[in-house]
C-alpha cells in the first residue's frame, strides 16, 4: 500500500471514531455474526476504535463481489475472527441445490445432548427411518471452580467459614488465585486403583510421545478426610474420617489428561465382564450384579448350552433377566475363569474365556452387546461341549473316549478399538 493510501484509510477510520454505530450497521452485524444487538454494537463500537482496522479499498474493492451481504467494516471485522468462526460467518450466497461433506473432527467430534436432541429432530422432519447412532461416550469430569478450593474431600469450602480470604472480585487480583487452574499443566493426579501401575500408565500414554519409561514414576501419596466405597462396580473416593493411600502422578499436557480421563470406558468394560463372569459362573450376589448390568429384556443366544440343556437349537435361550437368573439358580458355580482375551469395540465385548473345569479345562467365547446406558441387552455365547459332557460323565463321551491337554494355548491379553474411543479406552 502507498504511504498515501495508508494516511487516507486512517483519516477514514478516525472520523468514526466517536460516531454511534448506526442501526443499519448493527444489523447487518447481527445478520452476519450472530451477535445480539447489544453485542453488535460493541463490537462494531471495537473496532471503530482502531484505526487500522478497516481493510484497504483497493483489497474491498478486490473481495466485495465474493463477501455478499458485507460492508467493508463487518468484511474487515470478518477477516480478523479465528478461522472457524470465520467460516461460519462468512454470509456468502445460499446453493440450494449443492450438499456437502462434513468432516467430523475439530469441536464437532462428539456432541452434547442439546446437539443430539437437534440431530434427531432435523431426521425426523425429513420423515426418514433412519435413526442416527449415538455412543455415549463419559469420560472423567474435572471442573475445578476459579476463585475458591472448591471441590475438596471433607471440607465443604463454599461455606463461609471455609472461603478464601477474598471479599470481594476486585480483591482477586492482588491475592493468589487456588492452583493449578482448570487447564494448567503439568498437573499432580492422586490415583488409587488400576492406574496406580507405571505398566498401564506406560500402556496408555507411551503412543502420545514415545518417553522413556523412567517418566512414568509414580510417588507415595494418600489424601485425608476421605473414605474408599463402592459406586456401582466402580472404586470410588469420597468424603470420610481417614486417609486413602495410593500413588500420586505428574500429568504433563492436556492430551495426556484426556487420555486418562478416557481410560473409565476401559475400567468399564473388565467391570461389565467381571459382572457377566459372576452371573454366569461365579454365583456370588448374582442376582444383584445382574440387575447392575443387565436390561431387563436381555436376550442370550448358545446353541452349545441349549444342546446341554435339551433347547432346539437356533432358538433363544433367554428372553429376560429374570429367565437367565431362574437358569443360572439351577446350576452350581463352575469354579475359577480365566480370562483368555478381552477386546471392545464402541458396543460391543469380545471375552475368551476358560472355566477351571476338571479333568478338562472347558474354554468358551461370548459377544456382548453394550447399549448407551452402559447395560448388556444381548449376548452370544459358546462353550466346548465335548469337554463340558466329558466332564459330568455323559454316557455318550465316557466309553472309548480319551483327552488329552496341550499347552500351546493362547496368552492373556486384551485390545481395544482407539479409532472410536480417545486414548484407546
Amino acid at each position: 500500500m502507498e504511504c498515501l493510501d495508508e494516511l487516507e484509510l486512517m483519516a477514514a477510520s478516525s472520523a468514526q471514531v466517536f460516531a454511534e454505530p448506526d442501526q443499519e450497521a448493527v444489523e447487518r452485524w447481527q445478520r452476519i455474526f450472530g451477535y445480539s444487538a447489544k453485542e453488535g454494537a460493541v463490537r462494531l463500537a471495537e473496532q471503530r476504535q482502531e484505526l487500522m482496522a478497516l481493510v484497504s479499498d483497493s483489497l474491498w474493492q478486490l473481495a466485495r463481489q465474493h463477501a455478499s451481504g458485507h460492508d467493508r467494516e463487518s468484511y474487515s471485522h470478518w477477516l480478523r475472527l479465528p478461522q472457524s468462526n470465520a467460516i461460519l460467518a462468512n454470509p456468502g450466497e445460499r446453493q440450494s441445490d449443492r450438499q456437502y461433506l462434513l468432516r467430523l473432527d475439530g469441536p464437532l467430534d462428539s456432541v452434547d445432548e442439546d446437539a443430539k436432541q437437534a440431530i434427531l429432530q432435523w431426521v425426523a422432519h425429513k420423515q426418514s427411518d433412519y435413526r442416527p447412532l449415538f455412543i455415549s461416550h463419559s469420560p472423567a469430569r474435572k471442573d475445578f471452580c476459579a476463585h475458591s478450593l472448591y471441590p475438596e474431600l471433607g471440607c465443604d469450602t463454599t461455606l463461609p467459614q471455609h472461603r478464601l480470604s477474598h471479599s470481594s472480585i476486585t480483591s482477586f487480583a492482588a491475592e493468589p488465585l487456588p492452583r493449578p487452574a482448570q487447564d494448567e499443566y503439568p498437573v499432580w493426579y492422586f490415583f488409587y486403583g488400576t492406574l496406580a501401575s507405571t505398566q498401564k500408565l506406560r500402556e496408555l500414554l507411551h503412543h502420545l510421545d514415545g518417553s522413556p519409561d523412567e517418566e512414568y514414576e509414580l510417588y507415595r501419596a494418600r489424601v485425608s478426610r476421605a473414605r474408599l466405597t463402592n459406586w456401582g462396580h466402580y472404586l470410588g473416593v469420597k468424603d470420610g474420617d481417614g486417609p486413602v493411600h495410593g500413588s500420586a502422578f505428574l500429568v504433563r499436557t492436556k492430551a495426556e489428561e484426556e487420555t486418562l480421563m478416557s481410560y473409565e470406558t476401559n475400567y468399564e468394560t473388565s467391570n461389565l465382564v467381571a459382572g457377566f463372569r459372576n452371573i454366569a459362573a461365579e454365583h456370588a450376589g448374582y442376582e444383584e450384579v445382574a440387575a447392575q448390568i443387565l436390561v431387563d429384556n436381555f436376550t442370550s443366544i448358545s446353541d452349545s448350552v441349549n444342546l446341554v440343556d435339551g433347547i432346539p437349537l437356533n432358538t433363544t435361550m433367554t428372553t429376560s433377566r429374570a429367565q437367565l437368573l431362574q437358569q443360572v439358580a439351577k446350576l452350581p458355580p463352575t469354579g475359577t475363569v480365566t480370562d483368555l482375551f478381552i477386546s471392545h469395540t464402541c458396543d460391543t465385548i469380545t471375552w475368551y474365556f476358560e472355566f477351571g473345569t476338571a479333568p478338562l479345562p472347558t474354554r468358551g467365547i461370548a459377544i456382548l452387546f453394550v447399549n448407551s446406558e452402559k447395560k448388556i441387552y444381548k449376548a452370544y455365547r459358546e462353550v466346548n461341549n465335548a469337554a463340558l459332557l466329558y466332564n459330568i460323565g455323559k454316557p455318550e463321551c465316557a466309553s472309548n473316549f480319551t483327552a488329552t491337554v496341550g499347552n500351546m494355548g493362547p496368552k492373556p491379553s486384551n485390545s481395544t478399538c482407539k479409532s472410536y474411543l480417545a486414548g484407546g479406552a
